[in-house]
């Protein structure tokens, strides 16, 4: 439920933030979800925690959703890389060190000291970001100066040179119908969100599932089992290192080796193309499926506990390599409609992360770890020239498709 506000927040909150600015979104979303954090720890029944669960994600996309927008909005392309890999070990890793923390908690205080903390660390955060925070969309900020200019000379005839001409109304319609516009005539767009949905899915499928897998497999107790979620969380900052180390290097060295042919060639400079944010996708996208195998095995054979959770440590290398190409690549492609790019990416895999871990256990069931694990990985092998193809022709489908009008 949490994760299927993560797809229904973006709708509004996309469009409010390309109105208003990105700051009065944060805030008022901070706001809204250590409210509902609160709501959750004193939930009087499962039918209220379920549905303040679900308002608690729709708050709680704000960051994800408009996070990299801000960061389009303030850093410059060649440093991207390396940032966007910081601002997205949070969303990424929360899930991982979450049910460490919570297994603990849960074990000492019971579930609902969980919502507590949410909402004692919410708290903090939301008041520290309302000192220090200040816009950085530039379009909100040159208004906003259009508008004070207009008082300090009284020339009402003074406009901003972003302004469209459209009342805020019209101008939240256009917005927000953009990310599902954007999905449906932009190829690159369409398939980096379901590219990106199959790994999150994946993804959301080990975090519902290991704690039934390691406590019925290897009788880990209910305080323990949330360490076997740090294979993902070692996995995934190694691929945060890997790519961190190397992407804002490469983009900075493919963009001078175009601009020394262009001139040698008398042709016209091209600086740096989105595109050379994504040669680590594919190795990202073969992780996936080797660790799933690795993961399936040896749980199914009862081999010792941690094979497996090398196995997740793959997978968190893979869906780091995989979310942090295309995020990034969305942010370069897109720029100012970066969280609109976003967005769309966000409601889709938030959705098929919301929903197919419900199968999860269910395909442990019939199958058993090892096949179904193996069926997972045959899916994702299914879908690795996917991979392929948004690097060898994702530039191509992105200025044939270009989105006029947004």
């Amino acid at each position: 439920m949490y994760l299927l506000g993560f797809a229904a927040g973006p709708i509004l909150l996309a469009p409010l933030s390309e109105i208003y600015g990105r700051v009065p979104v944060y805030h008022a979303c901070n706001v809204g979800f250590v409210a509902f954090q609160v709501a959750c720890a004193l939930a009087p029944s499962l039918n209220a925690l379920i549905g303040f669960r679900f308002l608690a994600g729709v708050f709680g996309v704000a960051p994800i959703t408009n996070g990299g927008g801000t960061i389009a909005d303030m850093i410059p392309q060649k440093h991207r890389g390396t940032v966007l890999a910081a601002y997205s070990l949070g969303p990424l890793l929360g899930p991982i060190v979450g049910p460490i923390a919570g297994g603990f908690l849960s074990d000492a205080k019971g579930w609902r000291w969980n919502f507590w903390v949410l909402a004692i660390v919410g708290g903090f955060t939301t008041i520290v970001m309302l000192f220090i925070m200040k816009e950085s969309f530039a379009p909100v900020i040159l208004q906003r100066k259009t508008e004070r200019l207009r008082k300090e000379t009284g020339n009402e005839l003074l406009r901003s040179k972003l302004d469209i001409g459209l009342s805020p109304r019209d101008f939240f319609k256009r917005s927000a119908v953009r990310p599902a516009k954007m999905f449906i005539l932009s190829p690159i767009v369409s398939v980096t969100a379901l590219y990106t949905s199959l790994t999150y899915g994946y993804l959301y499928i080990q975090f519902t599932t290991m704690t039934e897998v390691f406590q019925g497999q290897y009788g880990f107790s209910t305080n323990l089992v949330g360490l076997a979620f740090l294979g993902l969380g070692v996995g995934s900052l190694i691929g945060v290192f890997i790519y961190s180390a190397t992407s804002d290097k490469y983009i900075a060295r493919k963009a001078a080796e175009a601009d020394k042919l262009a001139e040698e060639t008398g042709t016209e400079k091209k600086g740096m193309k989105p595109e050379y944010r994504l040669p680590l996708l594919p190795l990202g996208a073969v992780c996936i499926p080797i660790g799933l195998f690795i993961y399936g095995w040896p749980t199914e054979s009862k081999v010792h506990w941690i094979v497996p959770i090398i196995g997740t440590g793959l997978i968190g290398i893979g869906n780091i390599l995989v979310f942090f190409s295309i995020q990034t690549y969305l942010v370069d492609a897109f720029t100012i409609y970066a969280a609109s790019a976003l967005a769309s990416n966000t409601i889709i895999r938030s959705i098929v992360g919301g929903v197919l871990p419900l199968a999860g256990l269910r395909l442990y069931e019939k199958l058993g770890y090892g096949w179904g694990n193996s069926l997972l990985a045959f899916i994702a092998i299914l879908f690795l020239p996917v991979s392929y193809v948004i690097l060898r022709y994702g530039e191509y489908l992105r200025i044939k498709y270009a989105i006029k009008n947004l």
